[in-house]
């Protein structure tokens, strides 16, 4: 009864607060009504609220006065509001949040950001701890065994708990820190500090880890975390038992990378499995409707089965989103590759770098017309190894590296740029024209930074890139200085960081996919004329300099030789989405029949620049044979219609703006609440000394008891 009474008149005075008391599903706990955004504790779901409210119970662990960053890694309360919005309730919630990432031991970028991604996907942006789905009252998985069961151990908290089973262990788990026993009052995981506590448990002890084709044990989730959107689908799957809102959980992953500053997402592998009798990985496969570059199959698939095999129910082990794959980089490249044999890496290092770098080139084809390739040493001194000439076969080159001697010095990276730039990226020593259409590649693997000239290392790369050459970095170790990778790079998903060698194999497919997505540059007003194998696909990037004073560019393309599909984006260096595919009937199409079939022969489109200045093309080989031409046209604007376009803009914004003053300003009626309506009448009697207004004062402490009366009266009713 005192709780009652406290509450009424906490109802009564408390300004902006509903009278509206309300019990949770289970009647274990009591509360109010009010909006989410509001509720410092445990927002419960309620037949007492109306649809845009929650049953709001107070959590005595939850505070705006209590403040706490995380330990291990700094991920600010700026970051946390800013994809969960400024309330009061988050600001409460931010401390609990930093208390779980030390709880779970998050101690670095993308365990944070995966941590958060999935925390926050759970609980609708920590707005709902509790599921509206009740589980099977019978259900020997979950341990449910009594008719109630799956109402009351339905699933609950950030990283959810379901199951009688599991709230049992968890109980017995968890004893010496929870304050209420979760079995016999499940529902105070809804309470925020009770369920983050909880889910930091499941997080670290209690979801299935599967890392091979062995039986997955329940074990930490902290082991699959490695920034690859392989693990990123398997932790998903982990947690959810499907996949349904996978793809709103990766943009909200990407958004989650990019604000922390992360590495890029790189897609990852996992174990060896078999496609069309030859070895090949299991990869993630691409959303239909979420294609990005950390993800999809290069090469033949796998379209059903499940590479880690099949569980007691005969489902998929893994997620339905992971395929055998089998990829090889037929594409054709100029690639170089410039090898840090520094000091610091050590001789038994260095056989660990050749043996990379031959397990490379084995996925390649070396040929004149395929891929050349290049090998640069450097140290103190600048010595090469193969240049973009010699061609003449794999076995030659895999000969070439195994030869090639450890020699220690210094990290001379810009001299071995320099070099890179002078000697070996020229038409003289091999590399192609433009107009033959093959992407350019520099591979640069190092342990360190630049022991002489930063500057020098900054303009040597800049020289490469501005030849059309793509530079991608692996970064070994610790000494990696990450920003001098980034100036190097061509783009941060060109990044590739490990912790040590005996990791180099594990970032090696995701690297021969990257070196052969890379784009062949287009220049203005020259014809490229390339090749592309059928199912294949080559990338094209034309990027304009700041003097093109242009608003449209005309994109041309003629099939030579079979069929192609053209895609084209703004934001996507790999593109493949359907949103970004040509129609034929938006373009100028002529169609010759050739044995029978139809074939586009000439696609012309006007793009417009966006604001970096870049569009990326991919073209998809359809037939056996595919064999195109590809331009790059201005089309200047019109001074006049601009001159026009901006006054008849000039108009309609002063028009706007005449109609924003005169039109009159529609209000919504105002609702008062009780204690507003009190604060009102006492503020009005203060300022109006007549005998009325004091008769109307001494009136209201009158019937204010009255008032508390009918309201405790009412609730006890109620309830």
């Amino acid at each position: 009864m005192n709780i009652s009474i406290k509450l009424i008149f906490f109802c009564l005075f408390a300004n902006g607060i509903s009278c509206q008391f309300c019990n949770s599903s289970l009647g274990h706990f009591s509360g109010q009504c009010n909006e989410i955004s509001n509720c410092i504790g445990g927002a419960f779901i309620s037949r007492n609220c109306s649809n845009n409210q929650i049953c709001c119970v107070t959590d005595p662990e939850m505070s705006q006065d209590i403040f706490r960053e995380p330990t291990y890694f700094n991920f600010s309360i700026n970051s946390f509001l800013k994809f969960v919005g400024d309330t009061a309730r988050n600001r409460a919630m931010y401390s609990l949040f930093s208390k779980a990432l030390d709880d779970s031991k998050v101690d670095n970028c993308h365990l944070a950001a995966v941590y958060f991604t999935q925390a926050a996907s759970e609980t609708k942006l920590f707005t709902k701890f509790e599921s509206d789905r009740s589980e099977k009252d019978i259900d020997t998985d979950l341990g449910n065994d009594q008719v109630g069961d799956g109402l009351k151990f339905k699933r609950r908290g950030p990283f959810p708990l379901t199951g009688k089973s599991n709230y049992i262990l968890a109980n017995s788990k968890l004893s010496d820190k929870l304050v209420i026993n979760i079995t016999e009052i499940p529902e105070s995981l809804v309470l925020p500090s009770t369920g983050f506590l909880v889910g930091s448990w499941v997080w670290n002890e209690n979801l299935y880890v599967l890392q091979n084709n062995k039986p997955a044990q329940k074990g930490n989730l902290n082991a699959l975390v490695d920034g690859t959107y392989f693990n990123f689908t398997q932790i998903t799957y982990s947690i959810t038992s499907n996949l349904v809102d996978l793809k709103e959980r990766s943009i909200l992953y990407e958004k989650t990378v990019d604000e922390l500053k992360c590495p890029r997402i790189k897609r990852g592998f996992g174990i060896v499995c078999e496609v069309q009798n030859e070895k090949g990985y299991a990869v993630p496969d691409c959303l239909a409707d979420h294609k990005r570059p950390y993800c999809g199959c290069d090469g033949a698939k796998t379209e059903r089965g499940c590479p880690y095999g099949f569980n007691s129910k005969n489902t998929c082990r893994n997620s339905p989103l992971i395929k055998c794959c089998l990829e090889k980089c037929f594409r054709g490249l100029d690639l170089a590759f410039l090898i840090d044999a520094s000091d610091s890496i050590k001789l038994n290092n260095f056989v660990k770098i050749k043996k990379f770098l031959q397990n490379f080139v084995n996925k390649l084809e070396i040929s004149e017309n395929r891929t050349r390739f290049s090998l640069v040493k450097f140290s103190t001194d600048i010595e090469p190894i193969s240049y973009l000439s010699n061609f003449t076969s794999k076995d030659s080159i895999l000969n070439l590296i195994d030869q090639m001697n450890y020699d220690s010095g210094i990290t001379n990276t810009g001299s071995a740029l320099k070099f890179l730039n002078e000697e070996i990226l020229n038409e003289q020593n091999g590399m192609r024209k433009v107009e033959s259409g093959y992407p350019r590649v520099v591979v640069l693997v190092t342990d360190g930074q630049s022991n002489e000239d930063f500057n020098l290392t900054v303009k040597m790369a800049e020289e490469i890139k501005a030849k059309g050459v793509n530079i991608i970095s692996l970064g070994i170790g610790k000494e990696i200085n990450l920003k001098e990778l980034e100036t190097i790079s061509s783009s941060l998903d060109n990044i590739y960081l490990i912790n040590a060698f005996d990791e180099l194999n594990l970032v090696l497919d995701n690297m021969i996919k990257t070196a052969c997505q890379q784009p062949a540059k287009l220049i203005l007003e020259t014809e490229i004329t390339s090749r592309v194998d059928l199912g294949d696909s080559k990338y094209f990037v034309f990027e304009s300099n700041d003097t093109l004073n242009t608003s449209e560019l005309t994109f041309e393309i003629e099939n030579v030789k079979g069929r192609t599909n053209i895609y084209i984006s703004d934001t996507d260096e790999t593109p493949k989405n359907d949103s970004e595919y040509v129609p034929i009937e938006e373009s100028n199409s002529t169609e010759v029949f050739i044995e029978g079939r139809t074939m586009e022969k000439f696609y012309s489109k006007n793009i417009l620049l966006n604001q970096t200045n870049k569009l990326y093309f991919g073209i998809a080989g359809l037939s056996q044979e595919n064999e195109f031409k590809i331009k790059i046209l201005v089309r200047t604007s019109n001074s006049t219609n601009e001159t026009t376009s901006n006054s008849t803009n000039d108009t309609t914004s002063n028009s706007t703006n005449e109609s924003t003053q005169t039109s009159p300003t529609t209000q919504k009626p105002q609702t008062m609440s009780t204690l507003s309506y009190l604060t009102s009448f006492f503020t009005t009697t203060r300022k109006n000394n007549s005998p009325s207004s004091v008769r109307n004062f001494t009136a209201l402490n009158l019937i204010l008891p009255l008032i508390t009366l009918v309201c405790f009266q009412f609730h006890v009713l109620f309830d």
